[in-house]
């Protein structure tokens, strides 16, 4: 092993831990023996402390790029810069180096922020660096080059560019020395150009180079001479001038005869015309060339050259116009109608054209021919073809024309000859349907069809309704139609469609008339039934008040039948008295809505039932006061929801009674009219068949007393035959307590006569006690001759000698209980007396006449 020390003072080698003299390559030849030899070696570490420069210049180097080290950042002398880091702080925009310590030429005229770090104690200063380009460009010429002269020397795309490296943006710039020869100096070279470029940068650095461009004299064998040109006679230029046809051409450079001199040639031409055939010739264009300074020679020289332009004719267009003809370009064939039926030799649809019209156009000239084949012979341009035609599918059909030229031209077309006329439809215009038993009716659509036909043949027949099918779907075309109840009593638009052999179809319209011709039947009515009176009332009366037919829903309802659907309406007729006895009519009426209705009625009848009970008010001793007698009760009438009753009574009185006052004998009256008018009269008798003599509780009040009667349950039987008829006798026995009072009214006179007579009617007193029925008013007459006196007008004076005297008065006896028309009990206070007694009691009645006959009154109930 060998390495080299330093110490501040000289150098050693060692090899192999030996320090030796000499070099040491002659040492490693000859290393002898080997010794141990020692030496002391000083190893300077770094410095702690660090001091950094305050701004230095860093230039760029040659590849633009140059590294910023720890010893341009230091200042001062410093071992080991391996211990030591640069970083630089990069502006935003510039190139950011990793490890950041280079620069380029992003960061030229920038001044950048610099870190030096000791690695070992961590101790750091910082610096600035300006960054500058000092570095001149580097420049390439383009190889010297030779041109002819028709180029442009300025035209550095054929002169060329130089190659420019530089840090930098620069400005590349040129200038140009010229040395001109006439032909005695060089037959070959008319310009010699010597160019320098000179490129500079932004910083003033620069640098150039030389390129030598020789510009060249035209030669003869250098031109181009134009091509031969045709062009259709129907797309010839406006002129054949050599614009347009062509011109010689050096270098890529028109050569004209404006005489510019262009290298030194000149040219020339000439024109002859050679027609071949109307509307085809040629122009035959002779050129000559002259070069004034022939190389070599330096003497002039030309050449010819034969320019040959053809206006050649075309061949005739043939093109076909749409018109009336349909073009199918998918399938590249025109469309022909089949407008022909032949049957033989077999039957079968043809067309007979006419064939598609050709545009024909001889361009150039005239035609001279124009032929179409078909397949069953030759026709005319857009003629007709020959008998028969042609059947129905696709045909070539070969146009060809010639012109005068003899150019021809061909064309073949495919016919596709179809069936495409719809067949003319022919259908009635009015057709009456009836429903059959089920409510349907099927119709073929054939039946709709009145002579309708076809150019070709037809195929068969489709109908539908226009505004859906029964079920409101919408209706598709088909074999039939379908009517049903609905559309009874109404006209429906049906859709006629006659369909050929090939698919094309016509429509016309139908009116449908569809009728019901069946009408309902009646299969079953219910039968006549009977209820009794209680059971209408209690079942039946409120639901048929209210108008709820359902209630009589249990006695059956008709069955009907009809193909169509039914409508049945239900009316009930109630004709029950005041009695509730009469009928229940039922009635059904089904209508389909086009025939006679049909009805079914049942009849209900509602009989009567008298099972009404009375109970009479019971005898009873009652005290009068004011006047007024208590309430003694009437009778209470049960069961009599089927009954008219009636009650009314009649009273006897009695004034002369051991135990009261008076005594009134009431006898009651209870006439059922719904029973009693069959009879007029009291038939059979309740006497001794009231609750207490059967031992029955007919009024439910949990006794059986002997008050209580009910129709039927008489003498006839138990029960027996109700008469509507029972009576029974109250026993009221009033006391009177209260003396009668009244009142007198005043009485006045006046003896106007001269007799001094005056006859007095004494008034009836007011009497204001009525509890008893028997008031005796009499009066006692005191008369005496009293002279009293009055005065008169003529003074006269009389004296009263008689007095006569008169009771009279006024009494109500009668009240009146009044039933509704319903029958139902109430009491009414008539208005106004019914019954007026005049009682006249004068003073000479008899004292001992009590009887003031019978009070009577009546009640309905």
């Amino acid at each position: 092993m060998t390495f080299t020390a330093y110490d501040d003072f000289e150098s050693y080698t060692i090899i192999n831990g030996v320090v030796v003299s000499g070099s040491p390559n002659g040492i490693k030849l000859n290393s002898g023996c080997e010794q141990m030899i020692s030496t002391f070696v000083n190893v300077v570490e770094t410095p702690v402390t660090v001091a950094c420069n305050d701004t230095i210049q860093v230039s760029l180097e040659g590849d633009c790029i140059s590294e910023v080290t720890p010893d341009m950042i230091l200042e001062g002398s410093y071992f080991c810069y391996d211990d030591y880091t640069v970083t630089i702080t990069y502006p935003l925009g510039t190139t950011q180096f990793v490890p950041a310590n280079q620069v380029d030429a992003s960061h030229i005229g920038k001044v950048l922020l610099v870190n030096l770090s000791h690695l070992i104690s961590g101790n750091m200063c910082w610096s600035h660096i300006v960054v500058e380009d000092k570095w001149k460009p580097e420049i390439t010429c383009p190889d010297d080059i030779e041109i002819l002269c028709v180029y442009d020397e300025d035209d550095l795309l054929i002169t060329g560019n130089p190659i420019v490296f530089d840090c930098s943006d620069y400005v590349l710039e040129y200038s140009d020395e010229y040395i001109q020869f006439d032909c005695a100096e060089n037959s070959s070279v008319f310009t010699h150009i010597t160019r320098t470029f000179i490129v500079t940068d932004i910083y003033g650095n620069n640098n150039s180079c030389v390129q030598h461009i020789d510009q060249l004299r035209g030669e003869i064998s250098q031109v181009n001479w134009p091509d031969d040109i045709t062009y259709q006679c129907n797309n010839v230029p406006g002129n054949f001038l050599p614009g347009v046809t062509g011109w010689p051409q050096i270098g890529n450079v028109n050569l004209t005869t404006t005489g510019t001199g262009i290298c030194g040639l000149s040219v020339s031409y000439i024109d002859q015309i050679a027609n071949i055939c109307p509307g085809e010739y040629k122009i035959v264009r002779t050129w000559t060339i002259f070069d004034w300074c022939t190389e070599g020679t330096g003497g002039p020289s030309n050449q010819t050259f034969v320019q040959y332009i053809k206006i050649a004719d075309v061949p005739p267009t043939i093109s076909y116009t749409s018109q009336s003809w349909v073009y199918d370009a998918v399938n590249d064939w025109y469309i022909i109608s089949a407008n022909n039926w032949v049957s033989e030799p077999h039957p079968s649809c043809y067309a007979l054209g006419p064939l598609p019209l050709a545009i024909i156009d001889g361009v150039c000239n005239e035609l001279v021919s124009v032929e179409i084949s078909t397949p069953v012979g030759t026709t005319t341009n857009g003629g007709l073809l020959p008998w028969p035609g042609l059947e129905i599918g696709q045909h070539q059909i070969t146009y060809v024309a010639q012109d005068e030229c003899g150019n021809i031209t061909s064309s073949t077309i495919t016919v596709n000859v179809i069936d495409n006329v719809v067949p003319t439809t022919i259908c009635d215009e009015i057709t009456d349907v009836n429903l059959s038993g089920d409510g349907f009716a099927i119709v073929n659509a054939t039946t709709f069809n009145d002579g309708s036909y076809d150019n070709c043949c037809l195929d068969y027949f489709a109908a539908r309704r226009m505004d859906g099918d029964c079920y409101g779907e919408f209706d598709d075309f088909g074999p039939t139609v379908e009517f049903c109840c609905v559309d009874a009593g109404t006209a429906v638009m049906v859709v006629f469609r006659a369909y050929d052999c090939y698919g094309n179809y016509n429509d016309c319209m139908v009116t449908v008339n569809v009728n019901d011709k069946l009408p309902p039947i009646l299969i079953s009515c219910p039968a006549t039934a009977t209820i009794t009176c209680d059971d209408y009332l209690q079942n039946y009366a409120a639901g048929l008040a209210d108008g709820d037919f359902s209630v009589l829903d249990g006695f059956g309802s008709p069955t009907f039948y009809d193909n169509c659907q039914l409508d049945v309406t239900h009316t009930v007729t109630v004709n029950i008295d005041n009695c509730s006895k009469g009928t229940l009519t039922r009635t059904w009426t089904a209508t389909d809505g086009s025939n006679v209705p049909v009805t079914c009625t049942q009849t209900i009848f509602v009989n009567h039932v008298s099972d009404w009970v009375v109970e009479f008010p019971a005898h009873v001793t009652v005290q009068c006061t004011d006047g007024q007698l208590p309430d003694t009760g009437e009778p209470e009438i049960f069961h009599d929801e089927c009954e008219l009753i009636a009650v009314s009574w009649e009273d006897q009185l009695f004034e002369v009674v051991p135990d009261a006052c008076y005594k009134i004998e009431r006898t009651w009256t209870v006439i059922n009219w719904c029973v009693y008018e069959q009879f007029g009269e009291d038939l059979y008798s309740e006497n001794g068949h009231a609750e207490s003599n059967l031992n029955a509780d007919w009024d439910g009040d949990g006794d059986k007393d002997n008050r209580t009667f009910r129709d039927g349950y008489n003498s006839s039987g138990n029960p027996g035959t109700a008469d509507g008829y029972i009576v029974w006798k109250q026993i009221i026995k009033v006391e009177d307590n209260e003396d009668p009072t009244f009142e007198i009214p005043e009485i006045d006179g006046c003896i106007v006569e001269t007799d001094c007579d005056k006859d007095l009617i004494l008034p009836y007193p007011v009497i204001l006690d009525e509890c008893s029925p028997g008031i005796r008013c009499g009066h006692q007459r005191r008369l005496r001759h009293l002279q009293r006196h009055f005065r008169r007008r003529n003074r006269a004076q009389c004296w009263s000698r008689r007095i006569r005297s008169e009771l009279r008065g006024d009494r109500p006896l009668r009240k009146q209980l009044l039933p509704d028309h319903h029958g139902d009990r109430g009491r009414l206070q008539a208005a106004d007396p019914v019954l007026q007694e005049r009682p006249d009691h004068r003073d000479h009645a008899d004292p001992d006449d009590r009887s003031l006959g019978q009070r009577s009154g009546c009640r309905f109930v």
